[in-house]
């Protein structure tokens, strides 16, 4: 609970040095047993502070008659008051939530300071969902703001924008669990982590400027998240974002998670159990096994027996024989015998994977060159393209520059690598984006360069660079006199007209407009297709075909299952049209699920043309104690509405459980 008011909401701040020093000196001048078997500060460390928690938690250590205990001036500790600032024993102490917390991280060598939840939720920065989350983070929960009291606005959310007046806070253990002082009059307790809607805010981390911990994950900054997924999932960035995967849609878009290695398009999933056959458990996962896709999808069907999975090596998807069954290459990196090189196990129509192939003598992989898929050459394989970012002059003779590309073809082979264009632009140094966008069933390469004619009067604005048939690329032109780029504009690509060209989304901040692909070597000014606010800088959005009438659309994850002043709730689907425009927000399902609080993906999964959303619930029939359980599909097919939510598999299995080919939105 928040303290009573201090001047200024004073927040203490001690420097890692003298918190060490200070926490090892005893809690009273009368040493208790209890007070002796205290858990070592261990600076940095996550298990000190849930070893912090659990003693609190061990010795049932009371709350307090109200709020603002366990907030001394001399160091974390129990209390009797606020204004107290003795420090007593264990036995006759109390600890509030945030008193409580603010031990544990003493254990760390980090003391939170006298403020209570309101001040602490400004210490932390919020994580994605539970599934990120590591011992010794932390758990907030409070109530919306009603705008009464402006001293209660304590956190904003930034995908829903919902102001939050936070009042409690945990610490979790990262398993779901979590170590809390409830309420006054009772006692500190270990339990599951409510995340009741309205009460939950969510799973939080600590802020580097405050202390670090070990195990930490790249920090946001104050325009968004630096972290990217490469298979499907989303890219979340700031406003400069130089590791983004060039071939995913830009800041805050969604890739479609397309697996399907039985080619009957329907989006299937591929565990990598990473355990031989000799070394499984009598009926347990072995090698690769796959989830076939369906209204109700397959059991488990084993794949390849092989320890090769992503947390071992570096692993694409494509179809690199055209036959229409998605494949899986291994970018070895060693040179040498036939085990080298680039290695494919190729998909069947039976969802099992061939032993893998050699089709290539190549050491390149996707962790020391820029690599991006696609059929350049427009032949239905998938062919692999290399920004080498060198010159001719700059390289030995006979060594790959410019932009090279490995063709895809018959099984178990690939071609050599081809010079295509004698570019040294990169995904590094560039904005590169690749799609088709003059419908011609070839990849393209967009550069969104921000220079004006005035700066570079040949190269301006955004140039193509168009695939040919005769495997090599058109030398890049401007298309676009624009300056937009993703570190200016958030952008999105998808087919929003359905005419099977790639267009470009810009999110103005105040509108939405379309730069619509299909004539090679221009592209028409941005035309507004919707007038709103909705940015991904703002909202949590995907993209994908959700009632199945080859234009893309865009999904709104509002967080709020009911409105109540108008305004869209649930999940809200603005559809693309034939005309160039795209329909007002339409209320497609009641649901206040998010990215952000459950295990979320996109697919085609029923192969009926028609995007579905796939949640990974992470619970068994036997677990449940409701209707949700395991894998959970919502169907698209419908303008204007999306599935109640169907059970397609038993399983307990999430992408952030098990190494599945499937990212978490």
């Amino acid at each position: 609970m928040n303290p009573p008011a201090i001047p200024g909401r004073l927040r203490a701040r001690v420097a890692a040095a003298l918190i060490v020093a200070m926490s090892a000196v005893a809690v009273s001048v009368s040493a208790t047993p209890a007070e002796a078997a205290q858990p070592s500060v261990v600076a940095g460390s996550r298990a000190a502070i849930v070893a912090g928690a659990k003693y609190a938690v061990d010795r049932e250590v009371p709350y307090g008659r109200s709020a603002g205990y366990g907030h001394s001036t001399r160091g974390p500790g129990p209390t009797a008051s606020l204004a107290n600032d003795a420090r007593i024993t264990w036995a006759d102490g109390f600890l509030d939530c945030s008193g409580l917390v603010r031990y544990a991280y003493s254990r760390a060598g980090i003391d939170l300071g006298t403020g209570g939840t309101n001040a602490q939720v400004k210490q932390f920065y919020a994580l994605p969902d539970a599934s990120a989350a590591l011992p010794g983070d932390v758990v907030f929960f409070g109530e919306h703001w009603d705008g009464k009291t402006a001293s209660q606005k304590d956190y904003r959310d930034p995908e829903t924008g919902i102001w939050w007046n936070v009042t409690h806070i945990s610490v979790t253990d990262g398993a779901g669990h979590d170590y809390e002082a409830v309420a006054p009059g009772s006692v500190a307790a270990y339990g599951n982590v409510s995340t009741k809607e309205g009460w939950y805010v969510g799973y939080f981390r600590l802020k580097s400027s405050v202390g670090t911990l070990d195990g930490a994950a790249v920090e946001p900054v104050e325009d968004g998240t630096v972290t990217t997924t490469t298979t499907g999932g989303t890219v979340e960035c700031g406003s400069d974002n130089p590791d983004r995967d060039a071939s995913t849609q830009y800041c805050h878009g969604v890739r479609e998670w397309q697996v399907d290695v039985d080619g009957d398009d329907r989006a299937d999933i591929v565990d990598f159990a990473s355990v031989t056959a000799t070394k499984a458990d009598a009926g347990g996962a072995r090698g690769w096994r796959t989830s076939r896709g369906a209204p109700v999808m397959t059991r488990w069907t084993a794949a390849l027996d092989t320890l090769t999975g992503p947390t071992t090596t570096s692993l694409e998807y494509g179809d690199f024989d055209g036959d229409g069954h998605t494949d899986v290459m291994n970018l070895t990196g060693l040179a040498g015998g036939e085990t080298t090189g680039w290695q494919i196990a190729y998909g069947t129509a039976t969802s099992a994977f061939t032993p893998w192939v050699k089709a290539r003598t190549s050491t390149v992989t996707s962790a020391n060159a820029q690599l991006e898929l696609g059929d350049f050459d427009g032949d239905g394989a998938t062919d692999v393209l290399w920004f080498t970012g060198a010159s001719k002059s700059a390289v030995a003779a006979g060594q790959p520059y410019g932009w090279v590309i490995a063709y895809g073809g018959a099984r178990g082979s690939m071609s050599g690598w081809r010079s295509v264009l004698a570019s040294t632009a990169t995904p590094a140094k560039q904005r590169l984006a690749l799609g088709d966008f003059d419908g011609d069933g070839r990849t393209d390469v967009l550069q969104f360069t921000g220079r004006t004619p005035a700066q570079h009067p040949q190269l301006y604005g955004w140039v193509v660079a168009y695939g040919r048939e005769s495997r090599s690329f058109s030398w890049p032109a401007s298309v676009l006199p624009s300056t937009a780029t993703p570190a200016s504009t958030p952008v999105e690509l998808g087919d929003f007209d359905g005419d099977g060209s790639t267009d470009v989304l810009a999110f103005t901040g105040s509108t939405w407009a379309v730069s619509y692909g299909g004539v090679r070597g221009d592209m028409p000014p941005a035309v507004t297709v919707l007038r709103t606010d909705v940015t991904p800088v703002k909202q949590r959005l995907a993209l994908g075909d959700f009632d199945g009438d080859g234009r893309t659309d865009v999904l709104w994850f509002t967080g709020r299952a009911s409105s109540q002043d108008g305004s869209p709730a649930g999940w809200a689907i603005s559809y693309g049209r034939g005309n160039r425009s795209m329909t007002r927000w339409a209320d497609a399902v009641a649901r206040g699920v998010t990215p952000s609080s459950r295990e979320i993906a996109l697919g085609d999964v029923d192969g009926d043309g028609s995007t579905d959303v796939l949640q990974f619930t992470g619970v068994t029939k036997k677990a449940a104690t409701g209707a949700t359980y395991g894998w959970q599909a919502s169907w698209g097919g419908t303008r204007g509405t999306l599935g109640a939510w169907s059970t397609v598999r038993n399983t307990a299995i999430q992408p952030s459980t098990w190494r599945l080919s499937v990212e978490p939105l």
